[in-house]
């Protein structure tokens, strides 16, 4: 199995910046997911919204019976299997300037095509179903591509920048989805043909680190990995299945309302873990990180409520679906820095999974809806097994983030049955400049007394914090290597990290 792929760090002077521990380039996520939804749930450019309402809702070209859904979809799983079978070659494939410049160019092809075909469709009546799967084939390939690459720069940023920018996020996706309809068609039609571009874009500097196709050390935490990827699966699958079959069911106003509540669940879990994280660990950064973004989120509720009072369901799905899928996104990369997986594997395991799935759920789905005792019935198990599925991702969430360190891990000596080791990184991190020496220094003792820092654990956390490697901290230190481990394992433990870039994280975000 292939190690996650190795970065070199950019130097901090030209990373994106951050305000009150919003990291900025993880931001542009928004782009890529409001075009996901704009493009595949909608099931036609938002901007067109008028000219849907009037078509014929049997269309051959609209919805799961078109041949452009299951070919995306085909073609999406087989990009991120080839990520998930190969990832090292694949990240330094997709890196590379040829694959920079041509995924989003690819998807952004493919969407004008299929909007070309919608126009089509209306004027004449047929659809040219070679063009349909073609469209299909270079939206899954590309956004397959822009997805992975979206996962490695959520998988290098830490868990505080992680869930301090998922709020943002989401409330940025809510303004697309709820504002693009109201667009003239044209602007409409431009925007979800430049999204793919806007998201290319982003991701280049938000994932702009080299990779090399050598091989890492083994990861850090080798504890629970096999169960780690056979729950997260199942759990995927079932949620899969059970959405894709409620989504072939919701002409009946019970399944859509089963659906929007489920889709409503899934955006507080996200919310709740977020704000829970964020009080626990970096307060400084409560009113940039969640209550502005909440505000922004309530607000755009009310107005979709007041626009949409007769047709609310239905313009609550492709909103919660989003949610649905950064709740996603969040939990894959956080159980993937938990274990010590590669975040680009796990991502598209848990993508692959849950794509699958949603395809059987769909094809299974109106099967079941024979009669009104079976569609009852239907219903109940449908609530049950979605409301369990959102019940373990909230678990999940809440073991991995507010899970306090055990009294053997706040110990000076830290137990030696732990499975947890920590590892050389593959490579010497850019120097890191924390700032002006004085306010350093004194940020830093308050920091240590604060989660009772030893002196040479602080002696090593003020190494770590510059982004020195091993190495560099057993010369300037003059310490052994196993002495840097113990002590590094030590301050991992007291700070409730599990990473460099997280220690770095809480560290920028400790209000002293």
């Amino acid at each position: 199995m292939n190690s996650p792929a190795t970065i070199k760090e950019a130097p901090v002077d030209d990373m994106p910046g951050h305000l009150g521990g919003l990291r900025f380039s993880l931001l542009g996520f928004v782009f890529h997911l409001s075009w996901m939804y704009l493009f595949l749930y909608v099931q036609a450019p938002a901007g067109l919204a008028s000219v849907l309402s009037s078509a014929d809702s049997s269309s051959s070209f609209l919805g799961m019976s078109s041949p452009l859904y299951p070919s995306s979809a085909l073609a999406l799983v087989a990009t991120l299997a080839a990520f998930a079978i190969v990832p090292n070659r694949m990240l330094a494939l997709a890196h590379s300037r040829i694959a920079s410049f041509a995924a989003p160019v690819v998807t952004s092809t493919g969407t004008l095509m299929y909007c070309i075909l919608y126009y089509t469709g209306l004027d004449t009546g047929s659809v040219p179903e070679t063009i349909s799967i073609a469209s299909g084939i270079l939206t899954g390939i590309g956004s397959g591509f822009l997805a992975a690459r979206w996962a490695h720069a959520f998988g290098a940023a830490g868990i505080s920048s992680v869930l301090g920018s998922t709020p943002t996020i989401l409330a940025g996706i809510i303004a697309v989805c709820v504002t693009t309809p109201y667009l003239p068609l044209g602007i409409g039609l431009v925007l979800v043909v430049v999204l793919p571009l806007l998201s290319g874009a982003c991701v280049s500097k938000a994932d702009a680190g080299k990779v090399s196709l050598t091989t890492e050390a083994e990861p850090c935490v080798t504890a629970g990995r096999t169960g780690a990827y056979v729950g997260m699966t199942a759990s995927i699958v079932t949620l899969g299945i059970v959405l894709g079959f409620l989504n072939t069911s919701t002409a009946s106003p019970a399944f859509s309302e089963y659906l929007v509540f489920f889709f409503l669940t899934a955006t507080v879990a996200v919310l709740a873990a977020c704000a829970a994280y964020i009080l626990r660990v970096q307060r400084k950064g409560f009113l940039i990180q969640l209550v502005a973004p909440v505000c922004a989120i309530g607000c755009l509720a009310i107005l979709l409520v007041q626009a949409n009072q007769a047709d609310l369901f239905t313009s609550f799905i492709p909103i919660g679906s989003a949610c649905l899928e950064m709740l996603f996104l969040v939990t894959l990369v956080i159980l993937a820095k938990r274990f010590g997986l590669s975040a680009v594997r796990t991502f598209a395991l848990g993508r692959i999974a849950y794509a699958v799935s949603n395809l059987a759920g769909s094809t299974l789905g109106p099967q079941f809806a024979v009669s009104g005792e079976t569609t009852e019935t239907v219903q109940i198990a449908s609530f049950m097994l979605f409301a369990g599925v959102e019940l373990i991702s909230i678990a999940a969430i809440a073991v991995l983030i507010l899970a306090r360190p055990t009294t053997d891990e706040k110990a000076d000596v830290p137990s030696h049955t732990s499975q947890r080791r920590i590892c050389e990184p593959a490579f010497e991190p850019t120097p890191r400049t924390p700032g002006k020496g004085g306010r350093f220094k004194t940020k830093l003792e308050r920091f240590a007394q604060t989660y009772q820092l030893s002196a040479r654990e602080t002696d090593v956390a003020e190494q770590l914090l510059k982004g020195r490697g091993y190495a560099r901290i057993q010369q300037e230190l003059n310490i052994a290597e196993g002495t840097v481990n113990y002590h590094t394992r030590n301050i991992y433990a007291k700070t409730d990290v599990h990473t460099r870039e997280d220690l770095i994280d809480l560290f920028d975000s400790f209000d002293d």
